[in-house]
């Protein structure tokens, strides 16, 4: 339940049920108030000025305010492990300016600071905690009982919550199932009333379900692909790359891994549907003529390519497709 230790979908959906952030981003992709009410910037973007809400109050009781915002930038800063700490490197102080006001200022400017603060590590939790087992937040639910890797369940806090239109459901229950077969069959069988990452191969099937409805969301969020460090060895080589961008056969792998409940990505670490997508690159098909020539350019002749099942539902089949 430690901010500093989310990796996955599941922690984060659970920790937005009993927690809020500064900021959200909306379903068109703009950054948007949650408890930061309002934001400015001064010239040049390297200061910037956050207005907190006024009014909201966590489980216990505590009133939010400027320094339970400060404490939980500042948990993903300096001596952590937090995977948040990279991004908010740049922050070189954050000052209370009033008991519902902060001021963060940064090395060089940055237009998309509010798009920093909606990273989903940087939940908003009283000065001074330190046990997150006990969630005291800000959001509509309350931790009823947790069982980790297995379930979680959440209730809503009674009253009126604060951001109108969200925390409907009196109750919710998060489950793990990492088998897909097995949380298809959950879904079949009214075990649970949604589920996620369903096997594209048996997508088709399930659509004829009338009980069941099936969601498509195109290119937004789940981007599958080979992630390589460029800065290491031989990934630090163009011609290397070039060779792997031309060597895959990204349509072969969208028709038969996921039978064609994919769109083609373009190397680019955002999908179509985000409005800094490239759409002026031209995207490069499947070519091992290119491939081999650059391979060798680089001095490759051989490559080994390790996947794990753990990866994404589909990552081995991926991985041999590519060899």
């Amino acid at each position: 339940l430690d901010p500093r230790t989310y990796a996955d979908s599941i922690p984060i959906s659970y920790s937005l049920m009993f927690w809020n952030q500064l900021v959200e981003i909306d379903a068109k992709g703009n950054a948007t108030p949650e408890l930061a009410e309002s934001w400015e910037s001064k010239p040049g973007a390297a200061e910037w000025i956050f207005n907190i809400r006024k009014g909201i109050s966590f489980g216990s009781g505590k009133t939010l305010d400027a320094d339970d915002v400060i404490y939980s930038i500042n948990m993903h800063r300096g001596e952590t492990k937090s995977p948040a700490k990279g991004i908010l490197e740049p922050i070189t102080d954050i000052k209370k300016l009033g008991s519902h006001q902060i001021q963060i200022s940064m090395k060089t400017g940055n237009a998309d600071l509010p798009y920093v603060l909606s990273d989903y590590h940087l939940i908003i939790v009283p000065a001074g905690t330190t046990n997150f087992n006990k969630p005291d937040g800000t959001g509509a639910y309350t931790l009823e009982e947790w069982t980790p890797g297995v379930r979680i369940l959440a209730k809503r806090k009674p009253g009126k919550y604060w951001k109108p239109g969200r925390g409907n459901f009196d109750a919710v229950e998060l489950r793990y199932i990492g088998d897909t077969a097995v949380r298809t069959q959950a879904l079949l069988t009214g075990q649970v009333d949604a589920v996620n990452r369903l096997n594209p191969k048996t997508v088709a099937l399930l659509s004829k379900n009338k009980a069941i409805k099936v969601t498509r969301t195109q290119g937004t969020g789940n981007r599958y692909g080979f992630v390589a460090l460029v800065d290491v060895a031989p990934y630090s080589s163009p011609d290397f790359m070039l060779g792997l961008k031309y060597g895959i056969d990204r349509q072969k792998i969208i028709d038969n891994v996921f039978s064609g409940y994919a769109s083609m990505g373009n190397d680019q670490t955002v999908g179509p549907a985000d409005r800094f997508y490239n759409r002026a690159l031209k995207a490069k098909s499947f070519d091992p003529d290119k491939a081999a020539f650059h391979f060798k350019k680089a001095g490759v002749s051989a490559l080994e390519v390790q996947v794990s099942d753990g990866c994404y539902s589909g990552a081995v089949d991926s991985g041999v497709m590519f060899q």
